[in-house]
């Protein structure tokens, strides 16, 4: 993660704006899905622990 941020931070600082717009746009694009990530994670969690962990399969 902070390897994205010093490629950021450099490419930012470029006197001739090479990846100005695109590499800022990626950053804030993959925070985003790493936090949405992280969400869901927290929800699959969640779940996974309200079940019983002795269940089993009802006879027919």
């Amino acid at each position: 993660m902070q390897g994205l941020h010093m490629v950021t931070d450099f490419a930012l600082r470029l006197p001739f704006g090479l990846f100005d717009d695109t590499v800022e746009d990626f950053a804030q694009q993959f925070l985003t899905v790493q936090n949405q990530t992280e969400v869901i994670k927290h929800i699959l969690l969640r779940q996974d622990s309200t079940k019983p962990s002795c269940a089993r399969p009802l006879s027919a």
